[in-house]
């Protein structure tokens, strides 16, 4: 362990947040694989949309992993489904699952095929089953075990590393906490997604049989849905980023040194932000409510939705595509993989309870919002329980649990917020002991 006593033997602020930076990009822009692209679809919207994903996963990173659970589990069932008479391995499975199979009548596309899809066309004789192998999907994918590999031991260096720190009773930094959290969960993602096809552009053509015919539907009433959803959810969202700027504001500018700490002005606070969003929610219109519950349903529909039904003529499936799970399946993931994974990282956050912070009062805002983002999942996943097997006459109390969830749900994203926030702003003010490092660390691999 270096003392310290040079700057070559120091950590500086910069290699901080590098370090952080490098290995944020490779738990989101290089562990995410997205379902393969439709043909209609330009660079500029892949671009957008893989950065869209990229900014979900940095907020819910624990609904990606979950993502990934719903993935793994299904593509395993589909392998051993065809295992036999078609030799299909996971790999097999995860083309399918992320739009690998694109139905054509000669030269030109129809739609894209789910994995049911495959096989109601096959009973029916109107394609054969396509025959691909594992080798033809892999070259098709723009990574491979090096490149994965590169990224992982990265990842497993900076997990070291902080645990290390700890080891040695060396202050660690909130971002590099906060890090570690996305880190934990990278490395569950890239075991679950290891055999999956990364970067697909191009899905493989199932001819249609000549003497039968497939309807073509117009798509534009589901995308003119998808728009309408969209535009609610980002309404919301900026909502919410107003009521995070005003609670910044008032708490941090405006307020008076001596009080911004006590507990009347985070009262007044917390009275105001369910004033100016709940209140006008509610006398102007639902629609930012209704976008609030759109957006939490998709991110629980990442681990739990039933996306099984895709619009006929859809070049694509949806971006969090990842099949139908089975009753079991989905009473797995959902009461034991899913609330575990969550809970876990709300608790990695939970680590910088006594850390020393600026001020007193971003202690506090932290503990808040890391107690907030480990409980708070809890209940989003009991509304799904509850909502999953709640009779008709129950629909009044699971409107009521639903607004309820809805209300965790924004303030489980303000706090995400609030820890990204504070964990940034913690870098003006730093012990001393943040900048030794630990020798040993420097010779593990890493970028």
């Amino acid at each position: 362990m270096s003392s310290c006593d040079g700057i070559e033997d120091c950590r500086t602020v910069w290699t901080i947040i590098w370090s952080c930076l490098v290995t944020v990009m490779a738990c989101t822009w290089v562990a995410i694989h997205l379902n393969v692209p439709s043909p209609r679809e330009g660079f500029v919207s892949r671009t957008l949309r893989r950065i869209g994903v990229m900014m979900m996963a940095v907020v819910l990173p624990e609904f990606v992993v979950g993502w990934a659970a719903r993935q793994y589990i299904i593509a395993g069932r589909l392998a051993k489904d065809h295992e036999e008479d078609h030799k299909w391995t996971r790999t097999h499975g995860f083309f399918a699952l992320m739009g690998g199979f694109m139905l054509y009548d000669g030269d030109r596309p129809i739609r894209t095929l789910t994995p049911v899809d495959l096989e109601t066309l096959v009973e029916d004789g109107s394609i054969d089953f396509p025959s691909i192998t594992e080798e033809e999907i892999k070259d098709r994918s723009k990574g491979d075990a090096l490149s994965k590999g590169v990224a992982l031991i990265h990842t497993t260096w900076f997990t070291v590393q902080v645990i290390a720190r700890g080891f040695h009773r060396l202050p660690t930094t909130e971002l590099e906490l906060v890090t570690l959290a996305f880190t934990v969960l990278n490395v569950a993602t890239y075991w679950l997604w290891w055999s999956k096809p990364l970067g697909v552009q191009c899905p493989f053509r199932v001819p249609l049989k000549s003497g039968t015919t497939q309807s073509h539907s117009d798509s534009s009433k589901s995308t003119s849905v998808y728009v309408w959803k969209t535009s609610l959810s980002l309404i919301a969202g900026v909502v919410g980023l107003a009521v995070f700027i005003a609670f910044i504001y008032s708490t941090f500018i405006k307020g008076k040194p001596g009080k911004r700490g006590s507990p009347k002005v985070i009262a007044l606070t917390i009275l105001d932000a369910l004033f100016f969003i709940v209140g006008p929610a509610f006398c102007m219109s639902m629609y930012v409510v209704e976008g609030l519950r759109i957006a939490l349903v998709s991110f629980l529909g990442m681990g739990l939705g039933d996306e099984d039904e895709i619009g006929d003529g859809a070049m694509n499936v949806p971006s969090f595509y990842a099949g139908k799970l089975t009753p079991e399946e989905a009473k797995r993931i959902g009461v034991f993989i899913l609330p575990a994974i969550t809970i876990a990282f709300g608790a990695i956050h939970c680590i910088a309870w006594e850390f020393d912070f600026p001020t007193h009062v971003e202690q506090r805002l932290w503990r808040m919002a890391a107690a907030t983002i480990t409980c708070a999942p809890v209940v989003m996943f009991a509304y799904w329980a509850f909502s999953s097997t709640s009779p008709r006459r129950s629909s009044y109390l699971l409107g009521f649990a639903g607004i309820f969830a809805v209300v965790v749900f924004f303030f489980y994203i303000t706090c995400r917020i609030t820890l990204l926030a504070l964990a940034l702003s913690s870098l003006r003010s730093l012990p001393h002991g943040v900048f030794q490092t630990i020798a040993w660390t420097e010779y593990i691999p890493h970028l």
